[in-house]
């Protein structure tokens, strides 16, 4: 819930403008700019939401609920997934019609219930989280393909998956260090990780500048 809370100022600003990007000019390399942008906010609020959970949870709950600090990544998974599918399907929303997008959630949608069906009875909530993963990779990875036939660009694949290795190795922080130390490093863990994404040009740094006086 709170990963997508911070994710949502973006998804609000981006997804009603991504057509009107595309269609502009330098079209294509303003919505890989921009696509790579929001996916490196949705890899940050994982990183804090995998940093925070698992102390939250083991520190104010009892302890019989503690075992459920191990699903927290997995669900993160799941929602960086869905949100990832999000990013990198433009090319299934420039036609007239729908059709598109309808499909492959359709497709996903199918996935995830038989998923269900067939999992949740063997392995409880670890079989729903489960499914919940292979209809959303399924998902990312329909919208991926269909988008680029119908509108190429040139995603920034390499860095993405460069700060995704490091917001997974952050995440294995709070399930091997005790509580309270796994707090201790959450902030700065976080902005290495944003730094990271400085540097892999995915996030950009706003230059302010000294105002020159004007020349008499």
């Amino acid at each position: 819930m709170a990963m997508a809370f911070l994710m949502q100022p973006f998804e609000l600003w981006w997804y009603p403008r991504r057509q009107q990007v595309w269609l502009g000019e330098d079209g294509a390399a303003a919505t890989a700019r921009l696509a790579g942008a929001g996916a490196a906010v949705t890899l940050l609020a994982a990183a804090l939401a995998a940093l925070a959970g698992p102390v939250l949870i083991r520190v104010a709950t009892p302890a019989a609920y503690h075992p459920a600090a191990i699903l927290v990544p997995f669900v993160i998974v799941s929602l960086v997934l869905q949100s990832f599918g999000s990013l990198f399907n433009i090319g299934c929303y420039i036609g007239r019609t729908g059709r598109l997008p309808f499909l492959v959630n359709a497709l996903a949608g199918g996935v995830a219930l038989t998923g269900y069906a067939l999992l949740i009875p063997r392995l409880g909530l670890a079989g729903a989280i489960a499914a919940t993963i292979a209809a959303q990779v399924v998902r990312l990875v329909a919208f991926a393909r269909l988008s680029q036939r119908q509108a190429p660009v040139a995603y920034r694949h390499g860095a993405v998956a460069a700060l995704a290795a490091a917001v997974a190795a952050a995440a294995a922080l709070p399930q091997v260090l005790p509580p309270w130390t796994a707090a201790a490093l959450a902030l700065p863990v976080l902005a290495a990780l944003a730094a990271l994404a400085i540097r892999l040009g995915l996030l950009a740094v706003p230059r302010f500048g000294r105002t020159r006086p004007a020349a008499a």
